[in-house]
C-alpha cells in the first residue's frame, strides 16, 4: 500500500481546494487498505478543509480505534505529529488561518503539548483573532505550572509573552509569572522591561507596569536596574510603603568591590532623596547615609576617569542633589555637583563629539534661533513662572523653538507655549531624536529649564548641539562643562561665586526673574473649617516634604512655642507619616502641643493652593532649600514671609524676590535671626500690616512684577551672548 501511495498526490489535492476528490481517493484506499492509518488522518484532514469538523473527527477516531485494534500504542500520537507537520507546512506558506485550524485539533488530541499551545497564540495574534479567553481556554498557566520544561520551546514562549503582556490583566501577569521557569537567557529581561516603561509612559499604566516589574525581579532578585526602575513606579502612583521597601531593597544593591563605586555613588544619592521625601530621618542616621554620600563623593572627585556602565551613562550626573537639600555649604556642594557633572559628560560622550554644530549662519541681523528645553512646560513651577516670558519675547527679533520632553501638555501648554512658538516638538523617542531635530532646526542659543532635574535634558546638552548653552530656573545651575552660562541676578548667589561654577554667571542687572502675577480661585480653607479661633495667629509652611530636616522644624516649632496664640499648619504632607513623627516628637522636645499643628492635604489645584495661602499670617520658608515659586504666590497674596539666607542659590531665592520687593522685614541670616523675626511678625499685627501694604505697593513698582521688562533684558543678554560667539568665531 505504501507503494501505491507513492502515486496518489493527495496534498495538491488539499491545497487546490479539491477536498472531495482527495475525500473520494482516501474512502477507496481506506476500503483497501484498513490498516494504513496515514489515510484516516488525510482523510480527517480533508473533511476539515471543507469545514465538516464532525466528519474530521469521525475520520480520525476510525483511525484510533484501527490503532487500537492493531495494539498500536501511540495512535493519538501518531495522529498529533501528523497534524503538526501539517500545521507547520501550512505556517510556512503562511496560510495561517489553515494552520490555526489544524492545531486546535491538536489541541482536543493533545491538550499537553505546551508547544502546539504556545503556537496556537503565535497564529491568533498573526490573524488578529487573539484574546485572554483563549489564554484561560488553553489552559495555558496550568500547562506551564505544571510542566517539567524540559520539552518547551523557550524562544516560542518568548515570542508570546509582548503580545499576551499587551492586554493589562492580572491573567498576563500570572502568565509572565508562570514563564520564568523557562526563560534562561537574560536578554528577555531588557526587553519585557523595556516594554514595561512603554506602559507607563506612552499609556499611563503605571500599576500594571510596577506588576510587570516585580515579576522580572523574581527571575533576578539583585538587579538593580529593575529595582532602580521600580523606584519610580512606586514614585508616580505614590505607593510610600512599597517605596521605602524597595529603596532599602536598592540600598542594598551597593557593590563591594571599589571598582563600581560610581554605582555605590548613585545608589546612595537615590535612597537618600527617597528617605528625605519620607522624613525618615532615623534610618538615615542609623546608617549614616549622609556621610556615605559625602565620603563616596569625595572619593569619586580623586578619579582621573570613571567607567560608566549603560545603566549609569545617563543617569550620573545630578547625584548631588540631595546634599542641596541638607548642607548651605556653596564651595562644597558646587565642587560635588561640578564634578559628577562633568564625569557624567564624559562618560556619556567622547571629547571630539562634543560639538555637532557646524557651518553657523553667523549673520547679526537675522532673527535669532532661542531653543527652549524641559521637561515642565506646563501646570509645574517651571511652566508657570517662564510663561510670560514667551508671551512677552519679540516675535520679530527671535524665533522660539520648545523642545518638550517626556511630558502631556495641558492647558498651560497650549494657551502659553504653543502659541508663542515657531515650532513645538514632543520629544518621546529618545536622544538621537532630540539631537537630531535641534540641529535641523539650526538654533543659536539653547536654554536649559531643567537645571539639575531632568536626566533626558542632561543627556542633550552633554552633546553640545548648538553654539552657546544657557540654564535658566530649575533649581542651580548642572555644572554640566557644555553649559555656557547660567542666568542670575545680583542677589541670588554672593559675591564672589563665580569661583564656584564651571559656567559662567551671566547676571541681569534687577532680577533673574520677572512675572505679571499669578490666577487665583476660590478658598477652600476657613478658621471656620478648621476648628482655628479667630485671634489665633496662623504661621504655614507649604514646602515640598524634601525641604524638610530636624534643624529646620526646631526653629520653625521654637517659633511656635514662643507665639502662644500661634497655630502651625503645615500642607503638603497630610499622608507622610515619616515627616509628622519626626515634627511631632520635636514638638513635644521643645514643648508645642501637638493640637497646634494640623498636617493639611495639598490643594487640588493651583489655584485653590494660591487662594488657600490667605489663611496665614505669616509663611515660613525652609532652609537650606528656599522656596520659589512658593516665595512669589506668598508675596502675590500680600502674606509677610520669614526666610533664613544662606549662600548656595537654592537658599537665596527668597531672598533675592524680598528685596525686589523692597521688604527686609522676615530676611533672616542666622538661625537665631529666623527665630527672632518668626516671633516679632507673629507678635505684632501692626508690623504684618505694614509689610502687606508694602507688597501691594510693590505689584505696580517693583521688577519682580513686570515680565516685560525683565523679558527685554532677557533678550539684550541673549544677543550679548551671541555677538561674543560671533565675535570669537
Amino acid at each position: 500500500m505504501k507503494k501505491n501511495l507513492e502515486f496518489i498526490t493527495i496534498t495538491p489535492y488539499l491545497e487546490q481546494g479539491l477536498c472531495q476528490k482527495a475525500t473520494n481517493i482516501l474512502l477507496k484506499h481506506i476500503n483497501e487498505e484498513p490498516k494504513f492509518l496515514d489515510l484516516y488522518w488525510y482523510l480527517g484532514l480533508a473533511y476539515l478543509f471543507q469545514g465538516d469538523e464532525e466528519k474530521a473527527t469521525e475520520a480520525w477516531w476510525a483511525g484510533l480505534n484501527q490503532a487500537w485494534e492493531m495494539e498500536v500504542l501511540d495512535g493519538a500520537l501518531l495522529l498529533s505529529s501528523f497534524l503538526i507537520k501539517v500545521a507547520e507546512e501550512q505556517e510556512n506558506k503562511e496560510n495561517y488561518d489553515k494552520a490555526l485550524i489544524i492545531r486546535e485539533r491538536v489541541q482536543e488530541i493533545d491538550s499537553n503539548n505546551i508547544n502546539n499551545t504556545l503556537t496556537l497564540i503565535k497564529l491568533a495574534y498573526f490573524l488578529n483573532i487573539f484574546d485572554l479567553e483563549k489564554l484561560a481556554k488553553w489552559q495555558v498557566i496550568d500547562k506551564l505550572n505544571s510542566n517539567t520544561g524540559s520539552s518547551i520551546d523557550s524562544g516560542l514562549l518568548l515570542e508570546c509573552i509582548p503580545w499576551i503582556l499587551s492586554f493589562p490583566t492580572a491573567l498576563s501577569i500570572d502568565f509572565l509569572e508562570a514563564s520564568l521557569p523557562y526563560l534562561k537567557d537574560q536578554d528577555w529581561l531588557t526587553s519585557v522591561m523595556h516594554y514595561a516603561i512603554e506602559l507607563a509612559d506612552a499609556k499611563n499604566l503605571i500599576t500594571y507596569a510596577t506588576d510587570i516589574a516585580q515579576i522580572c525581579l523574581k527571575f533576578e532578585p539583585d538587579n538593580y536596574c529593575i529595582i532602580n526602575q521600580l523606584l519610580y513606579f512606586y514614585e508616580m502612583i505614590n505607593n510610600q510603603a512599597a517605596l521605602l521597601k524597595t529603596a532599602w531593597q536598592f540600598y542594598h544593591c551597593i557593590p563591594k568591590h571599589s571598582q563600581e563605586f560610581g554605582l555605590e555613588c548613585y545608589i546612595l544619592s537615590r535612597v537618600l532623596r527617597i528617605l528625605l521625601l519620607q522624613g525618615c530621618w532615623a534610618d538615615i542616621d542609623r546608617e549614616d547615609i549622609i556621610n556615605k554620600l559625602r565620603s563616596a563623593l569625595i572619593y569619586l572627585e580623586k578619579q582621573p576617569k570613571l567607567q560608566l556602565n549603560s545603566f549609569l551613562s545617563p543617569r550620573f550626573w545630578s547625584i548631588g542633589l540631595p546634599l542641596l537639600y541638607l548642607f548651605d555649604d556653596l564651595l562644597e556642594n558646587r565642587r560635588f555637583i561640578n564634578s559628577t557633572s562633568q564625569k557624567f559628560q564624559e562618560g556619556l560622550i567622547q571629547e571630539n563629539s562634543l560639538r555637532r554644530w557646524k557651518n553657523k549662519d553667523l549673520d547679526n541681523n537675522r532673527p535669532l534661533k532661542i531653543g527652549y528645553i524641559g521637561h515642565s512646560l506646563r501646570k509645574h513651577s517651571v511652566g508657570w513662572l517662564s510663561r510670560w516670558l514667551f508671551h512677552y519675547h519679540d516675535k520679530q527679533r527671535f524665533n522660539l523653538y520648545f523642545y518638550l520632553i517626556n511630558q502631556v501638555n495641558d492647558e498651560l501648554t497650549k494657551q502659553w507655549i504653543i502659541p508663542n512658538a515657531t515650532q513645538v516638538y514632543n520629544l518621546e523617542n529618545g536622544l538621537e531624536q532630540a539631537l537630531d531635530q535641534i540641529q535641523t532646526d539650526e538654533i543659536d542659543i539653547l536654554v536649559d529649564l531643567d537645571g539639575l532635574m531632568g536626566n533626558m535634558t542632561a543627556n542633550i546638552l552633554a552633546f553640545k548641539p548648538v553654539p552657546i548653552q544657557v540654564t535658566w530656573l530649575g533649581s542651580d545651575a548642572s555644572g554640566l562643562p557644555s553649559i555656557d552660562y547660567f542666568i542670575v541676578d545680583p542677589y541670588v548667589l554672593p559675591k564672589g561665586a563665580q569661583n564656584y561654577y564651571t559656567e559662567k554667571l551671566w547676571c541681569l542687572p534687577d532680577t533673574y526673574l520677572a512675572i505679571d502675577g499669578f490666577e487665583v480661585g476660590t478658598a477652600t480653607l476657613s478658621r471656620g473649617s478648621l476648628g482655628i479661633n479667630e485671634h489665633a495667629v496662623i504661621y504655614l509652611s507649604v514646602q515640598s516634604s524634601l525641604k524638610y530636616n530636624p534643624q529646620l522644624c526646631r526653629l520653625q516649632l521654637k517659633i511656635i512655642q514662643a507665639v502662644p496664640s500661634s497655630i502651625f499648619l503645615i500642607k503638603g504632607i497630610a499622608n507622610n507619616q515619616g515627616l509628622q513623627d519626626l515634627i511631632a516628637t520635636i514638638a513635644r522636645e521643645v514643648g508645642v502641643n501637638i493640637n497646634r499643628i494640623k498636617f493639611l492635604p495639598r490643594d487640588s489645584d493651583e489655584l485653590t493652593h494660591r487662594a488657600n495661602l490667605a489663611i496665614a499670617d505669616i509663611v515660613l520658608d525652609t532652609y537650606p532649600y528656599s522656596g520659589a515659586t512658593t516665595t512669589l504666590e506668598t508675596l502675590w497674596m500680600e502674606i509677610p514671609l520669614v526666610t533664613r539666607v544662606g549662600e548656595q542659590f537654592s537658599a537665596r531665592n527668597s531672598y533675592t524676590f524680598l528685596t525686589q520687593v523692597g521688604v527686609e522685614q522676615g530676611i533672616a541670616w542666622t538661625d537665631e535671626e529666623y527665630v527672632e523675626w518668626g516671633v516679632k511678625l507673629g507678635q505684632a499685627p501692626l508690623l504684618r500690616r505694614q509689610i502687606k501694604r508694602q507688597l501691594r505697593k510693590a505689584k505696580q513698582t517693583s521688577v519682580l512684577w513686570k515680565a516685560e521688562l525683565f523679558t527685554r533684558e532677557i533678550e539684550k543678554a541673549y544677543e550679548s551672548m551671541w555677538q561674543t560667539f560671533v565675535k570669537d568665531n
